[in-house]
């Protein structure tokens, strides 16, 4: 079910991008950053504990080899795209600027995108594997380590965010920096310290928390469409509502019994999952290719994402294929040579 939702929302962050200009879309890739953020809080906190044991090196380097291979794929072919084809800078800002030695080491590095000011960006949304990558290392460091050292990261950011709100600050304060996203990373680590205890409730009661949870949800997701926008009149109620309604819908899903599913329907929600981050990489180059070869240079629009959405899953699928035969298997090595090796560790997806 994780794998499922991390595909969903990865599909919210296309939509939110290649048809940004529909005001009731715009704030649907924010929501589904957050629970991003929520799912990998918890499914690291699993990792660090049962299968690394804060082992650093093996979990630094099989994050690294997770990440950085697809991404760099997909920066390379960007580059290509940008040098040999007109109006890249018109269809996606990041893509206009002349990129200097910050630039170049930021796209190369990923992390420095919270650190320095790199507005050439040949993977739009990196700025938030940045912020992953760096929330990776404060679960290590401090916030995975215990309950209370993630009740504790819980409550400093929940601060952050107060004080934020409190002095004004828009609604980007909250989101964009790294900082911002300890919540619901911390919330996520929360989630696997408490699923004990969490699963001492009845299955009926868990099931209707989270049948419950995801009508709000989905109110919430739809009425912000009619009624706000990021930025707009009562945004933030609306995304700390989605932030809220997510923690229990992901609470919900970790702690209930995992049936037998037939084998085909696992496969399938696995490669939904495992679509999700090569999907979220390459879509503003597919939008692109198509923006310019099939509608004209046309820059958003809905008509864009359903055009779109086909060659995305193509070349995540392909991306998929070129990890499965050259990093898997060093991957699987890395987390067989670690400690323990959890069966719950692995179902949210190739983590």
């Amino acid at each position: 079910m994780l794998s499922l939702l991390r595909f969903v929302f990865s599909m919210f962050v296309v939509l939110a991008h290649l048809a940004e200009d529909v005001r009731f879309f715009s704030h649907w890739g924010v929501f589904a950053v957050f629970g991003f953020y929520v799912i990998s809080g918890y499914l690291m906190a699993v990792v660090l504990n049962q299968t690394y044991s804060f082992n650093f090196a093996a979990f630094a380097l099989n994050r690294s080899l997770r990440l950085f291979p697809a991404y760099l794929l997909v920066a390379a072919a960007t580059l290509l795209a940008i040098v040999l084809q007109p109006g890249a800078g018109d269809f996606h800002i990041a893509w206009g600027f002349d990129p200097g030695a910050r630039d170049v080491l930021a796209n190369a590095l990923i992390v420095p995108f919270e650190f320095v000011e790199a507005p050439f960006k040949l993977v739009p949304p990196a700025w938030s594997v940045a912020a992953e990558l760096i929330n990776y290392f404060l679960l290590w460091l401090i916030i995975a380590r215990s309950r209370k050292l993630a009740i504790v990261a819980v409550l400093l950011a929940l601060a952050f965010h107060v004080l934020s709100l409190a002095q004004g600050a828009g609604w980007e304060a909250r989101y964009f920096p790294y900082y911002a996203a300890i919540l619901p990373f911390a919330l996520g680590a929360c989630l696997y310290f408490f699923k004990g205890s969490l699963a001492a409730l009845k299955e009926g009661q868990v099931k209707a928390g989270v049948l419950v949870a995801s009508l709000v949800w989905g109110a919430n997701l739809v009425l912000c469409g009619f009624l706000s926008r990021p930025g707009g009149r009562l945004f933030d109620l609306f995304f700390y509502l989605n932030l809220a309604a997510l923690v229990v819908i992901i609470g919900g899903v970790v702690i209930l019994p995992v049936r037998g599913k037939p084998v085909r329907i696992a496969k399938i929600e696995k490669l939904l999952g495992d679509l999700a981050y090569p999907v979220f990489l390459c879509h503003w180059l597919v939008g692109f290719e198509i923006s310019l070869y099939l509608l004209d240079g046309q820059k958003r629009g809905l008509v864009l994402f359903a055009l779109s959405v086909i060659p995305i899953l193509i070349l995540s699928l392909a991306l998929i294929g070129i990890e499965s035969r050259w990093i898997v298997p060093l991957r699987n090595r890395i987390r067989q040579g670690a400690q323990g090796r959890p069966r719950e560790a692995l179902q949210g997806a190739a983590i």
